[in-house]
């Protein structure tokens, strides 16, 4: 038998191996940091409050908001190309032709919906029906006379309909 020129040392590092535990205990640290901390550096079980901003935000360049009242006499005049509509929920209550601001107790709309009869540009519509109002994204408007259609859909299944004449200059 011939003696082994290799020596037994108790604590000998591979350094491949060393790289590689390196590597999987700096992954494992960072995935327990993230556990605990949010990508602020907070802690996550603390409360963040969240405000609103104190003004609105800016129109949108070349819009018109328009407040729809609950009237029959609904025409309006604007240079602007697109409109947004915000209102009340309308309803008839009492006689058929009187239109008030719809409360709680006399009216159970399940939807809404605003459409230009011109161009056929049928708008999104987010419905408040705690506050019973609502408002529309931004309806593109023809030259000329755009008539906006609102129909409001009871729970029983009625529509309402109302309708906004806006002309484009």
């Amino acid at each position: 038998m011939k003696p082994s020129n290799k020596t037994n040392k108790p604590f000998r590092i591979n350094p491949v191996e060393f790289l590689i535990f390196a590597f999987f205990a700096a992954v494992f640290t960072n995935s327990l940091y993230n556990l605990f901390y949010d990508h602020q550096g907070n802690p996550v079980g603390d409360k963040l409050t969240l405000t609103a901003p104190a003004a609105p935000a800016a129109e949108v360049a070349g819009a018109y908001s328009l407040e729809l009242k609950c009237d029959a006499t609904n025409e309006r005049a604007t240079d602007s190309s697109k409109l947004r509509i915000t209102g009340m929920l309308c309803t008839n209550t009492g006689s058929v032709d009187s239109r008030s601001p719809a409360s709680k107790e006399d009216l159970k709309v399940s939807t809404i919906s605003v459409s230009n009869e011109n161009n056929h540009f049928n708008a999104t519509v987010f419905t408040d029906f705690g506050g019973s109002k609502y408002s529309t994204d931004y309806i593109p408007l023809s030259s000329g006379k755009n008539v906006l259609k609102v129909v409001y859909t009871l729970e029983s299944g009625k529509t309402i309909n109302q309708s906004l004449t806006v002309t484009k200059n």
